[in-house]
């Protein structure tokens, strides 16, 4: 996170204002990221300066374990479906008098983010019925300055 807001700070003329607390700016830029590091890893593996698209979706899909991808909102593990396992998500407070969103808390599918870096999914991870699938916490984070 001090990264992303460092970037951001140094590239204000170009991008405009930054603002971190409805969690925008650190969706995108993961997205991005995991994007990059799909096309990175499907032009090492193929030997190729461009790697088909269909190479592309294939290492996306595997964006997990060994190939996980560590991104400003927290560890990115992708199910064989291309789909986040696990994602945090931020959420926000808006402020009807004063028209202002602020940042509350981080949370995740499961409750809280992984026991570990691994990144491992399960082999059913979305399956109707699972218990670790539908349940939520929220985890509240230091007061930010921005």
């Amino acid at each position: 996170m001090a990264q992303l807001r460092a970037a951001a700070r140094a590239h204000a003329g170009k991008l405009g204002t930054v603002r971190f607390e409805d969690g925008r700016a650190i969706e995108t830029h993961d997205v991005i990221l995991t994007a990059a590091k799909a096309l990175t890893k499907a032009a090492a593996t193929t030997r190729t300066p461009v790697p088909s698209k269909e190479r592309i979706k294939e290492d996306y899909e595997n964006l997990n374990s060994a190939f996980r991808v560590q991104g400003a909102g927290g560890w990115i593990c992708l199910t064989n479906a291309g789909n986040p396992y696990n994602k945090a998500l931020a959420i926000v407070r808006l402020d009807p008098m004063r028209s202002k969103l602020s940042f509350e808390a981080l949370s995740w599918p499961k409750g809280a983010p992984a026991a570990d870096d691994r990144c491992v999914v399960p082999q059913n991870p979305g399956r109707p019925g699972a218990r670790d699938a539908t349940a939520t916490r929220a985890t509240e984070l230091p007061a930010t300055s921005d």
